[in-house]
């Protein structure tokens, strides 16, 4: 069968059409590549919105438990004053209502005072969930989330340990006031304060130090930030009027500190 020549007429309808589809493929290739384009940069933005997020609220846990360094001295003398009152031959509990923090605190009386007195942390982790939820870290290294996922593990054993330290407190709610022990009442009274020494262990390792490290590693070097709000601490504590014990030490930066034993 023989196919005869094109006209130059039909050429130039096939150069046409030929330009017509060149031009459809390559404005829907552009289109798509733009809509990547897009929605990678909004999800790079989505990310850095997130991270700035975590950075404040990791930042916020680590100076909340950087307080809880500093009066760790003082708990433990509490723990060890419940535990020689309690193992002591009488069954007569005389009452103990000094705080364990302070001389003075200017705060509303409670009808049952503390006998374990203690920081009041929220220990939030909002951003990292909304973050996990929302997809906003897709983008982000795997090491950065690594070592983000490892500081929110370490996070989640403080909010624990804080909720144990809670029902232990309130186990030990009665020894405010005189009462008489029955072996079985110490023995819970013990279980208590037994329950405070882990708490207390368990805020201490791994040091502030170690997670500053961390937070380092990722970028975050906020020891200029964290001198800033250790001032401002400072300065809330004196214009409110609180008169500490000794036990409590000075809050550290731990940006600046050098861990004991490396000392």
């Amino acid at each position: 069968m023989r196919v005869g020549r094109f006209t130059d007429a039909q050429k130039k309808g096939a150069l046409h059409w030929a330009m017509e589809f060149v031009v459809v493929v390559a404005g829907v290739l552009l289109a798509l590549w733009l809509q990547e384009w897009t929605q990678r940069q909004r999800a790079r933005a989505d990310m850095h919105d997130a991270d700035a997020a975590i950075h404040d609220e990791v930042l916020g846990n680590l100076e909340d438990v950087m307080w809880r360094k500093a009066v760790s001295k003082c708990h433990l003398e509490r723990e060890q004053l419940l535990k020689s009152m309690l193992l002591a031959s009488t069954d007569h509990w005389p009452g103990l209502q000094a705080d364990a923090l302070s001389i003075r605190a200017p705060v509303p009386e409670t009808v049952i005072p503390s006998v374990y007195s203690r920081p009041i942390e929220a220990l939030p982790t909002s951003a990292w969930t909304a973050a996990l939820t929302s997809g906003a870290l897709a983008p982000m290294d795997h090491d950065r989330f690594r070592k983000l996922a490892g500081i929110y593990g370490q996070i989640e054993v403080w909010r624990r340990a804080r909720d144990d330290e809670s029902a232990a407190i309130s186990e030990l709610a009665a020894l405010a006031f005189p009462v008489q022990l029955t072996p079985d009442l110490k023995a819970q009274m013990l279980g208590a304060v037994y329950r405070l020494d882990r708490t207390r262990f368990l805020f201490a390792f791994p040091s502030t130090f170690d997670i500053a490290t961390t937070m380092r590693n990722i970028g975050w070097d906020d020891r200029a930030r964290v001198d800033h709000d250790i001032r401002e601490l400072y300065a809330q504590i004196n214009s409110a009027g609180f008169v500490w014990r000794k036990c409590i030490q000075p809050v550290e930066n731990p940006f600046r500190t050098v861990p004991r034993q490396a000392r």
